[in-house]
């Protein structure tokens, strides 16, 4: 963030370090950051001077924070299938809609909110929407197979009606507002969650293989569980080599999708193996709350389908192999052209 906001003015490495490290320590607290930052992203790179004096100092000090609401019942990574409309009425917008899988949802004192304002690639807008606003309430909280600490529900939106000064950007440009978030901020986040619960994956098992015995030595005297444990690291290096290497070009070059797509995959994949093999060193007693890598494994699980699955982050992958790859928004709009839709 910049400095003229609060921020140190550092860069996309240093986010990425923040919520790895944060992510060491507890998932659920490395995903509530890191989706704050994914809504401070569309304030800081689309929001208007208005909207950045009044709202980035207060996400940057901790003492406002912001969801971002893609997501509905209906549509996930395919963001063109989202029903929530947002007519004008004179200088208004009036919205209706259900977003579900929001994260920080009941604890955000406002929304960026992404809202059909009209057909087709360019018919999507994004606003911000404060949380106490009447026509704005939380659905039930998700009983979550992991990151139990962290707070994701559904936003619901009943005739809430906001004026035309909480557009972000202009109408139309929603697709490459959720397009620039998500590839830069959102991939990028959710590795760096995936990579923050690997390390603590490594350090845990190391530490209870050097204290478990079996057959009156420790664990990490036996070969077969040295093997996992390389296993284990070797997964753990490479995974941070293609994170940061992409954060890097990010830094440098503005632009790496294909690395940021191959992070998070093999990011999120290897980790979760990693929590597997975990798993079978810690055997019956890797079952229990007591132990941490249960719940290593059950975080691993919520951090697959944001911002793209692994299929579709291997289907980019294929296109980028081919040379088929049409970065963002150029990409929905090929598609629609395709389908006949203008």
């Amino acid at each position: 963030m910049p400095r003229e906001y609060g921020g140190r003015d550092l860069g996309h490495l240093s986010r990425f370090l923040a919520i790895e490290e944060a992510s060491r320590a507890c998932g659920a607290i490395g995903g509530a950051l890191q989706s704050a930052i994914l809504g401070t992203a569309m304030v800081q790179f689309y929001g208007s001077q208005m909207q950045k004096q009044r709202w980035l100092p207060h996400f940057v000090d901790g003492s406002r924070a912001i969801s971002i609401c893609v997501t509905e019942p209906g549509s996930g990574s395919h963001v063109l299938g989202m029903q929530t409309t947002a007519r004008q009425e004179g200088d208004e917008y009036v919205l209706n809609g259900t977003k579900c899988w929001i994260d920080n949802s009941h604890i955000a004192n406002v929304h960026g909110v992404i809202a059909r304002t009209g057909e087709g690639s360019s018919g999507l807008s994004a606003f911000l929407i404060e949380a106490d606003r009447d026509g704005v309430r939380p659905g039930k909280a998700n009983d979550n197979t992991g990151l139990r600490g962290f707070n994701i529900s559904e936003v619901i939106f009943e005739e809430c009606r906001i004026s035309a000064s909480n557009l972000i950007g202009e109408i139309g440009m929603g697709l490459e507002i959720v397009h620039q978030s998500i590839t830069n901020y959102g991939k990028p986040n959710l590795t760096a969650v995936a990579l923050g619960v690997h390390q603590a994956i490594f350090d845990a098992t190391l530490k209870y293989a050097s204290q478990r015995s079996m057959y009156g030595k420790p664990l990490t005297e036996l070969e077969s569980a040295r093997l996992k444990i390389g296993d284990i690291y070797s997964r753990l290096k490479l995974a941070q080599q293609s994170a940061y290497w992409a954060m890097y070009l990010l830094d440098h070059q503005n632009q790496a999708d294909e690395e940021i797509i191959l992070a998070k995959l093999t990011g999120v994949e290897n980790a979760f193996t990693s929590a597997k093999a975990a798993m079978d060193l810690y055997a019956a007693r890797g079952t229990s709350r007591e132990m941490r890598v249960e719940r290593f494994l059950r975080d691993l699980l919520m951090v697959f389908p944001p911002a793209g699955t692994s299929d579709v982050h291997r289907k980019r992958l294929s296109e980028i192999a081919m040379g088929r790859y049409v970065p963002s928004v150029r990409a929905e709009r090929q598609v629609e052209m395709e389908r006949g839709v203008t």
